[in-house]
């Protein structure tokens, strides 16, 4: 079996009506601009930010199901939380794409950069039995102001991440 990265940060395409979760370009933001990438920008506030979308679970999919949030910041002090709830929708005619409930709720608490802009890459570990080979995972991301989220300032999310094993 081989790990496999499946990047669903594209796949991202609503954000709350808080105005504080947006997407937009990494030079507005940083001091070098060499690079002008994509980023979806998490302002600083004391509420939950999300952001939502939906890929289908990769032909092959065999397991091992964890999720990578690619961050930085300017800060380089306290921690940031980030959350992802998914539902993995499967079959013709067997489960429903407006569900009452997600499969599951995650979180990580990850540190700032050591260094202005480094990148992070947390890992997040998925229950892996919840996703099947062609399924559609719906999903929201988002950083959490109401947990111990202590980074003054935004953060910003340059790729999410789908890992998992395959045949």
């Amino acid at each position: 079996m081989a790990i496999r990265d499946y990047s669903i940060f594209g796949h991202i395409n609503t954000f709350d009506s808080s105005g504080n979760i947006y997407a937009d370009e990494s030079n507005e933001y940083t001091t070098n601009d060499l690079h002008n990438a994509p980023v979806i920008v998490m302002e600083d506030t004391s509420t939950k930010l999300v952001c939502g979308g939906k890929f289908r679970v990769p032909k092959g999919y065999v397991g091992s199901a964890v999720l990578v949030p690619v961050w930085s910041c300017a800060v380089t002090a306290n921690n940031a939380v980030l959350d992802f709830e998914y539902k993995a929708v499967g079959g013709d005619n067997a489960e429903s794409l407006d569900p009452t409930t997600n499969d599951e709720a995650v979180s990580v608490t990850d540190a700032a950069p050591s260094t202005a802009f480094y990148q992070l890459a947390p890992t997040i570990s998925l229950t892996s039995t919840n996703f099947v080979a062609d399924d559609t995972a719906l999903f929201s991301f988002g950083r959490d102001g109401t947990a111990a989220d202590t980074i003054v300032g935004v953060i910003l999310l340059y790729d999410l991440i789908f890992r998992y094993s395959d045949t």
